[in-house]
Formats: structure tokens, sequence, C-alpha cells
């Protein structure tokens, strides 16, 4: 499985984040990831978008990590309303392959609550997941945007 290692030294750098809301008829912009990365967590509906000449669907309760050097774009207009939170950030990175063993046992960790005790600080990251705990990770965006707009 390919994955994104993002290393956590040097730190990871935020840039920008929101929440976006839109109704039916709504079209990703064309953009460019030059050197930051975008999470997307969709909570709502769903749109189509192409990541890198490949078309996909970002549908709610979805995560999708877009690294950078990467174009995206809408390929069509949504039917139904949409939303979604999105936070770009600059972070130190490489493109790795795990063994599905490996990844087995990240995620028996990650069920048990185990600590990896990862000395290289580093995390291991596919480009779509889907999200088990929504109200958590709805939680931590509610933050980091609260946070984000009373201290610029």
């Amino acid at each position: 499985m390919k994955l994104m290692r993002i290393k956590l030294r040097p730190a990871v750098w935020f840039y920008k984040a929101g929440e976006f809301s839109a109704d039916a008829g709504w079209q990703h912009k064309n953009m460019y990831h030059d050197q930051d990365f975008e999470i997307i967590f969709c909570l709502q509906g769903h749109f189509n978008l192409s990541i890198d000449g490949k078309n996909y669907q970002i549908k709610a309760n979805e995560c999708w990590l877009i690294p950078p050097r990467t174009t995206i774009f809408g390929t069509d207009q949504t039917t139904t309303k949409v939303d979604f939170f999105w936070v770009h950030f600059f972070a130190d990175w490489q493109s790795i392959n795990l063994s599905d063993q490996y990844i087995d046992k990240l995620i028996h960790q990650t069920a048990e609550r185990t600590s990896s005790h990862d000395v290289d600080c580093q995390i291991d990251l596919p480009r779509h997941f889907q999200i088990e705990d929504r109200q958590a990770i709805i939680l931590a965006f509610n933050q980091l945007l609260d946070y984000v707009n009373r201290y610029h």
C-alpha cells in the first residue's frame, strides 16, 4: 500500500484551514498544491474531484490527504448540498510502500490503543481513509478553527 510518511521533526507547519459549504451546483475550482498538503474531511454530501488526473468521489465521513505537487479540480457540479473541512500544512515527507503485514500491525496497534513508540517521530497515512469516530474529528477541526480565528 502506498502511504505518505510525514515527519513530525522538524515541525509540521500550519498554513490555513476552514469549513466549506455549498448548495447543489457547486464545482471545486482548479488548484495546484505546490509545497503544501491538504486534508479534506467531508461532512455532508459528496463531490467529484480530479487528483493528478485520476477521478474520485469525495464522500461524507471520508478523509483525503492531498500531497504537495498535486493538481486538483472538480470534474462536475454537485447534485446535493456539500459540507467539508479543509486544512493546508507544510511538512517534510516522502511517499512509501508498506507491506500488508505492516499495515495490519498498525491497524491492530491503533485498535488496541498501543503506542508504537515511533523514535523517528513520523506518521504514515494513506491518501484516503474512512473516519469511524466522526465526532472526535469534528471536535478537533472546530478547535483548530476556533484557535485560528481567535489568534491571527
